[in-house]
């Protein structure tokens, strides 16, 4: 394979993953540090590109040279962007999640798979309340930061340093066609934790877990309905034309490990969840064939109960629900 080749077919799969409503030509200049003119140039195949720019293009979109000149290496490159003590909102990481989503949003068919062990953060982008639960317990007691160590959870203070971009971002989120396996264990993880902050007496004011507990209730019922209609849609809205397919299966059997697979039209993208609250990021195909096999072979062992099996549906929410009013009992 020579080098134009490789460099067409290197454009060619950035063309794939680049939101169609921004300039490619501008960025490349940009990167570069070439001309617009130039930059167009390298895209045709007129010029050759030199291998530091090559490089430069891999690494701004994640892009292993090995998938590019096929070699079948089995190492896999994966992007990053996590959050820690050095970087305590979620502005950052939210910026990438928009780029994402909009990237999936304006494909002509797209798909996100969830299989985790944990309630999607979207989700919680729509229960402010809950949000600002989940961020004060991982700042705390998950990444030490050292402005939370004498502070007490409450959810006013921790609702004003939340980023408003959730709740964009979630929005996004509903308009994009999704398939969730869910089992009791769901839930398991934040219920834990409600229990953990009662114990070390952190709530400022105690009474705020039973509305954090009462939200909780809510999202469960907006889930439920999501399934019921088979289309997601923002809590307290109803579903509307722009609302993405929802599937939901149930699997008492199998835990999920917080992966999520999106298929659009000309990609598939892989995140793999790493140190409780990030995610790995490849577009490698070969990984990402990998991960979309095994959940398949979860689908062919789950139950489907969105927009069907009306009884087992009922059933399984009503555990759901049984598990917080035991957990709301005991705390």
């Amino acid at each position: 394979m020579d080098q134009l080749s490789i460099q067409q077919m290197l454009f060619k799969t950035v063309k794939s993953r680049y939101p169609s409503n921004k300039s490619l030509v501008t960025e490349l200049a940009g990167l570069l540090d070439i001309s617009v003119d130039s930059a167009y140039r390298r895209i045709r195949g007129e010029k050759t590109m030199s291998l530091n720019e090559l490089r430069k293009l891999c690494v701004r979109f994640s892009i292993s040279m090995d998938n590019i000149l096929q070699i079948n290496s089995q190492h896999y490159l994966f992007s990053d962007n996590a959050i820690g003590s050095d970087n305590p909102d979620f502005g950052n990481q939210l910026d990438h999640y928009f780029i994402d989503l909009e990237q999936f949003k304006n494909s002509s068919s797209a798909e996100m798979l969830f299989f985790t062990g944990d309630i999607s953060i979207f989700y919680f982008y729509q229960f402010p309340e809950l949000l600002a639960f989940k961020y004060f317990y991982w700042m705390k007691s998950v990444f030490g930061h050292p402005d939370y160590q004498k502070l007490r959870f409450s959810i006013a203070e921790e609702m004003s340093r939340n980023n408003s971009k959730g709740v964009k971002a979630s929005r996004i989120f509903t308009e994009i066609d999704g398939t969730e396996i869910w089992s009791l264990e769901n839930i398991s993880l934040i219920l834990q934790q409600f229990q953990f902050m009662k114990e070390m007496q952190l709530f400022a004011d105690p009474n705020e877990l039973n509305l954090l507990y009462d939200k909780l209730n809510c999202m469960i019922d907006h889930i439920e309905m999501q399934a019921e209609t088979g289309r997601k849609f923002m809590y307290g809205q109803k579903p509307g034309e722009n609302s993405g397919k929802f599937k939901l299966y149930i699997n008492e059997f199998m835990s999920g490990g917080n992966n999520i697979l999106v298929r659009t039209d000309d990609n598939w993208i892989a995140y793999i969840n790493h140190s409780i609250m990030n995610y790995l990021r490849t577009y490698d195909p070969a990984f990402c064939s990998y991960v979309h096999m095994r959940i398949m072979e979860v689908i062919k062992k789950s139950d489907l109960i969105s927009s069907t099996g009306e009884k087992q549906r009922k059933q399984f929410f009503n555990r759901l629900r049984d598990k917080i009013r035991h957990s709301r009992n005991v705390n």
